[in-house]
């Protein structure tokens, strides 16, 4: 695939640069699950060399890369616009516009985060926050709702998210 990169700096989120069209190459392969739009023309992936990756899938040839990030994780919204980042186990989600690369927010920074999720509808963005669900509105970033998880026998809570158990990798 011949793209051209766009780079973003992660902790400044200001654009970098754009380089010359490139194929590109095998090295550059997701470490963990791809997400994509529901509307099926973005696709975003952590890949193992530690840079955000979201790929225009109906140009094929627009890439924009979110260079040393800390976060191994990606979810897109529904339509594409949203992008948040994070690293299981680890704390916070950060919330990036998927067109410019900037970041846009960092969130629940006092959570570990075991898991990210925009709705299908995109009306809202899901974190398991280990022992809540927490759910937020794109683009106010305001929280919606939290729904604390208790065992469903003992009716006691579950516990918080442990770094051990790792996310699936479908790459």
């Amino acid at each position: 695939m011949r793209v051209t990169p766009i780079e973003f700096d992660a902790a400044s989120g200001v654009r970098t640069g754009e380089t010359q069209p490139i194929d590109l190459p095998p090295t550059i392969q997701c470490s963990h699950r791809p997400s994509l739009s529901a509307d099926q023309k973005r696709l975003a992936f952590v890949s193992g060399d530690g840079n955000v990756y979201v790929l225009n899938v109906d140009e094929d040839t627009k890439l924009l890369m979110i260079q040393d990030n800390d976060d191994d994780l990606a979810a897109l919204s529904a339509d594409g616009r949203w992008l948040a980042t994070y690293a299981h186990g680890r704390h916070g989600v950060n919330i990036w516009s998927a067109d410019q690369g900037q970041r846009l927010a960092s969130l629940l920074q006092s959570h570990t985060v075991a898991a990210a999720a925009f709705s299908p509808d995109g009306g809202y963005l899901v974190v398991d926050a280990g022992d809540s669900m927490i759910s937020l509105e794109p683009g106010s970033w305001n929280e919606l709702g939290r729904v604390e998880l208790r065992d469903a026998v003992m009716a006691r809570p579950v516990g918080k998210a442990t770094s051990h158990s790792p996310p699936m990798a479908s790459c």
